[in-house]
């Protein structure tokens, strides 16, 4: 995962092979007539707060990762516990004060235990305890680079499936959105407007509004 923060991840770049391969049922039969339309689901989803609401899940879910490993890297003198609870608690959506507290708690102790490292490392005749402090905080130092690999590797694989989950869901709630308006307005099939060379009865604007709701 690229750690700087400008790489914004939006909708845009990935659209969608499979948004509708086939076709879309509507309302049923209306005088013993099919009555057929068309819907653009891309349109839908990036015309609509679909795309919105779904790039700033990402974007947040991805600055949320982003603010792991930056920290990590940054401060090196981090415990495996400290750096479990970090993740766990950087990686939630909603945070209760409690847990802001906490968060800010492990960051200050983090900070401290870096800026001790630094004096310790820099005696030129430590005591046989400060000694023995240097090396417990060398070991962490030295722990905290797997950590960052092992975080880097997992944020990767979780982020991928999180992109293709919001994609599915945007997917899903576009559908959604053009299945109503196709049942309000009589249709028994909506196809895909990728797999017809033109139609008049086009339900994507009213599916816009439809998602916007």
């Amino acid at each position: 995962m690229n750690t700087q923060t400008g790489n914004k991840t939006g909708l845009a770049g990935w659209l969608f092979a499979a948004v509708l391969a086939g076709i879309m049922l509507g309302s049923g039969f209306q005088d013993g007539k099919e009555k057929f339309g068309v819907v653009d689901l891309r349109k839908v989803i990036m015309d609509s707060k679909i795309n919105t609401e779904t790039t700033n899940r990402v974007e947040t879910a991805r600055k949320a990762r982003v603010a792991v490993l930056t920290f990590i890297r940054d401060h090196r003198v981090i415990t495996d516990e400290q750096a479990t609870r970090l993740r766990l608690l950087e990686l939630k959506e909603v945070k209760t004060d409690a847990e802001q507290t906490e968060l800010a708690g492990i960051r200050t102790a983090v900070d401290n235990a870096g800026k001790e490292y630094e004096r310790l490392n820099g005696l030129p005749n430590p005591t046989e305890p400060e000694r023995q402090q240097l090396m417990s905080l060398s070991r962490t130092f030295q722990n905290s680079a797997e950590i960052l690999a092992q975080y880097q590797a997992d944020f990767e694989n979780d982020f991928d499936l999180l992109k293709a989950t919001e994609q599915n869901g945007a997917v899903d709630k576009a559908t959604l959105a053009a299945a109503t308006v196709a049942k309000s307005k009589g249709f028994t099939i909506v196809f895909s407007s990728s797999a017809v060379v033109y139609a008049a009865n086009d339900i994507t604007a009213d599916s816009v509004k439809e998602a916007n709701k």
